[in-house]
């Protein structure tokens, strides 16, 4: 109404509104329509085109795509582009699953990150976003660990491939644990300060 475009009319509010008016605004026509640019530089570009096509052209940075799915695949259907994709993506996930097993690397039980244990003991910490150092577990045979199963787990000590679970001592692939190196100092320092500011 009046009264409220006039009060709100020029406030952050008002900017709010036109911003949620203009996001949720659909052609009425059912020959045309509404496609936003997949380039990030175009922060959104949203234009109207004829429903019938397959391909468009942004008109502010000329990136050609397709008005359905937002990407580019001259030629063949959404389906089978999508289908290409994921073969792909399967593919990549296949080799990369390899090299983790090849590298001996283990995956942190908290985010499934992917850790490497270049020197130091069995007693692994995450420090990835999700986890941000409160997930700690063995490197051996992945499992969460408590600060009180620091040494516990390891009924052979920290730098030697067996814990409770699992004893990998004899795989060649797997590196021995390491100490006393300055790599190993610097990750022992860092443990510390983020223990003592829990």
């Amino acid at each position: 109404t009046p009264q409220i475009e006039g009060a709100v009319q020029g406030t952050p509010l008002w900017d709010r509104f036109l911003a949620t008016r203009l996001e949720l605004w659909r052609p009425g026509d059912e020959r045309e329509r509404l496609c936003e640019c997949p380039w990030p530089a175009c922060e959104g570009m949203r234009f109207l085109a004829p429903a019938d096509l397959v391909e468009v052209s942004c008109p502010r940075c000329a990136t050609r795509f397709c008005p359905r799915c937002r990407e580019r695949h001259p030629g063949i259907t959404c389906e089978v582009h999508l289908a290409r994709r994921r073969g792909e993506a399967d593919t990549a996930d296949k080799e990369f699953e390899e090299l983790v097993r090849q590298q001996c690397w283990q995956r942190c039980p908290g985010c499934q990150a992917v850790c490497e244990r270049p020197h130091g003991c069995n007693y692994m910490t995450c420090y990835s976003e999700k986890c941000r150092g409160k997930t700690s577990f063995c490197y051996l045979c992945g499992d969460a660990l408590s600060s009180l199963e620091h040494f516990t787990h390891f009924p052979y000590g920290l730098f030697e491939n067996a814990c409770q679970k699992t004893d990998r001592r004899n795989e060649e692939n797997l590196p021995q644990a390491t100490w006393g190196t300055r790599d190993w100092w610097t990750s022992v320092a860092r443990d510390l300060t983020s223990w003592a500011t829990r």
